[in-house]
Parts: structure tokens; C-alpha cells; sequence
């Protein structure tokens, strides 16, 4: 077996998220809603990678899960991913991509075509629908980039999260 054999039984995991301040925004605060997306990608070897990126301009719920499943897979063909197996909780555009639901709005057309572009280039890919609890973490870190959009700080922000043993009471 090559190489690349080899690495097309690799089966990395990506986890991705979006999500999106708009739907409290109104037509004069727009500029004020605040997106962002949140992807966990796992090694066959168990190691995790995390990514969390704030959306410079306003989208949708809908427009965020999309911008983060086309962020992950950039991020897999980036590092040259044989073997994905992709899962959201975006029972819209997982079933959008998968071809069982229809694509009723305009905006969300230009998405679906990216994202099934990109699929093209990763040899073995496979995306699944799972329930919310079981991508919670990619939904923590949309949301903590989502929070963080449109800050007056210089970015990149580094955010060093670690475990601290709580004092036992008496």
C-alpha cells in the first residue's frame, strides 16, 4: 500500500458551526448584528485542532453555517485532507448540500455551489446531519467569535482557555 493509499483510510472528523445576532437586529442597528463561525477538526490520531472566526459584515443564521462549513473545508484542502467525514447541525444546509432540500433563497445559492466545489477536491468526504448536543463545541466557539465581531480591539485576539481546580469548601 502507497503512501496515498494510506492516507485515504485516514478518517479525519470536522465539526462546524455558525451563528448569527441578526434575527435581534433591527433595520437601523444592522450594522450592530454580529456573526460567527466555529470549526473542531479531529485527527485519526485523536489530536484536536480549533478554530473560531468573527464574520466581518452581517449574515444570517443560515449564511453563517454556510460560511462555516466552506471555512472548514478550505481549512482541510489547505492541509491536504484525503478522508472527511463533516458534521453539522444545520438540518437546512446539511440537507441543502446532501440534495434533499431545495434551495428556495437566492442568497444561499451562491453557498451551496462553493461548498459542493470544494467537496469535489477532497477524495472521500461525507457529511452528516447530528443533533445539537453532540456539536456543542463548535457551537461554543461560533457563538465566542460571534460575541467578539465587531470589537474595537486589534485582531487577531488570542484567547487561552485552561483548567483550574475550584477551592473545596472547609
Amino acid at each position: 500500500m502507497n503512501v496515498e493509499e494510506k492516507e485515504m483510510l485516514r478518517v479525519w472528523e470536522m465539526y462546524f458551526d455558525g451563528a448569527s445576532s441578526i434575527k435581534h437586529a433591527q433595520p437601523p442597528n444592522l450594522e450592530k448584528a454580529q456573526a460567527g463561525i466555529g470549526l473542531i477538526f479531529v485527527a485519526p490520531e485523536g489530536g484536536i485542532m480549533r478554530f473560531s472566526f468573527s464574520l466581518t459584515e452581517p449574515r444570517t443564521n443560515n449564511e453563517a453555517e454556510y460560511e462555516a462549513l466552506i471555512a472548514g473545508l478550505e481549512i482541510a484542502i489547505d492541509v491536504r485532507i484525503q478522508n472527511l467525514q463533516i458534521f453539522g447541525d444545520s438540518q437546512l444546509v446539511v440537507n441543502q448540500v446532501l440534495g434533499v432540500y431545495k434551495i428556495t433563497k437566492f442568497e444561499l445559492a451562491c453557498y451551496h455551489r462553493r461548498v459542493l466545489e470544494l467537496m469535489k477536491q477532497i477524495p472521500v468526504v461525507k457529511l452528516t446531519q447530528v443533533p445539537r448536543g453532540q456539536n456543542a463545541k463548535a457551537d461554543s466557539l461560533a457563538k465566542l467569535a460571534k460575541e467578539m465581531a465587531n470589537m474595537d480591539d486589534e485582531w487577531p485576539i488570542i484567547i487561552m482557555v485552561h483548567n483550574r481546580r475550584i477551592l473545596e469548601p472547609a
